[in-house]
């Protein structure tokens, strides 16, 4: 009877065991001790001044600049800083959790060698710091709730991090600011071929309304938002075509000057359904959408009365 008892404990044991190796180790791979870090990475978000990211599809370089960010490494186009802040929070969030290994024999296998990774960090702050780390490709998760293996170099141990919401890329188009062509100031003038509007006491109405003339609020209100939220979706990078654009007269123009009396113009152009904008800032064609041009183009006075 004892026997029996001992052979059935045995078995139990051993369920007890492999299910327990199940959940904390669901990937078959080393395992070792849980760290006894608070954070993975304590980054000084005031003294950052630069981020360096690469894979083997090139190198993108960030750059503080007071207080915005550039690109560093492309035009020195703004940097969209609330994509900014989800990349630094998912590193704020990151917490230790079980090794998968601690031999360098494994970094390549988990991609988080010097010389095979799937992503490449570097951290530098205004006291000359430097923090980097190496991000490898992790089994399973998405866009939405991307995982990677981690390893700070200098350090042994191999784990996990997530990503929510999230991809880390070295593609400039990521990170830079879409409302890079928006002004911050009021407008108080908007002009185009043949109409002006200007902002008083809180509403937009064209320069030289008659009496007997009635505004297409609706028509005014699209159009006006139109220009007031340009948003932009990425930079034209074919020379040929920006050497054709520059060559050529935009299909149609609007002027802006705010309060303050800063002035803008925004070009417009359309090549093989496909439209780009320049503005006096930059000098350079940046893509705009579809829906946009459409409530762009074609305007004229007349679009903006009552029928």
């Amino acid at each position: 009877m004892l026997k029996r008892w001992n052979i059935l404990l045995s078995v139990l044991l051993s369920i007890q065991l492999a299910v327990l190796f199940y959940f904390v180790n669901p990937t078959g791979h080393k395992q070792g001790q849980v760290l006894q870090k608070e954070v993975l990475l304590v980054v000084d978000r005031d003294a950052l001044n630069k981020i360096v990211l690469e894979e083997a599809g090139g190198v993108l370089e960030l750059n503080r600049k007071g207080s915005a960010w550039h690109l560093g490494s492309y035009f020195d186009l703004p940097v969209d800083e609330a994509q900014l802040n989800l990349f630094l929070d998912a590193i704020a969030s990151w917490k230790p959790g079980f090794v998968y290994s601690d031999s360098e024999v494994d970094y390549s296998r988990f991609q988080v060698s010097e010389q095979q990774f799937r992503f490449r960090v570097r951290l530098h702050t205004q006291n000359n710091k430097e923090q980097v780390f190496l991000l490898g490709s992790f089994e399973g998760g998405d866009a939405e709730d991307a995982r990677y293996y981690f390893r700070q170099v200098g350090e042994k141990p191999v784990y996990a991090v997530r990503f929510s919401g999230f991809l880390p890329s070295t593609l400039p188009f990521i990170w830079m600011d879409v409302n890079l062509l928006q002004v911050s100031d009021q407008l108080q003038h908007i002009g185009g071929k043949g109409f002006d509007f200007v902002y008083r006491q809180g509403v937009w109405r064209l320069s030289d309304l008659a009496d007997a003339e009635k505004q297409d609020f609706v028509q005014v209100a699209g159009f006006i938002a139109a220009i007031q939220n340009l948003r932009v979706i990425g930079k034209l990078d074919n020379p040929e075509v920006e050497k054709m654009l520059s060559d050529r007269q935009p299909d149609y123009t609007f002027d802006i000057e705010t309060v303050g009396g800063k002035k803008d113009i925004y070009r417009f152009f359309s090549v093989n359904g496909k439209f780009f904008v320049r503005s006096d800032r930059y000098p350079h064609f940046f893509y705009f959408s579809e829906q946009t041009a459409k409530l762009l183009q074609g305007l004229q006075r007349s679009s903006f009365l009552q029928k």
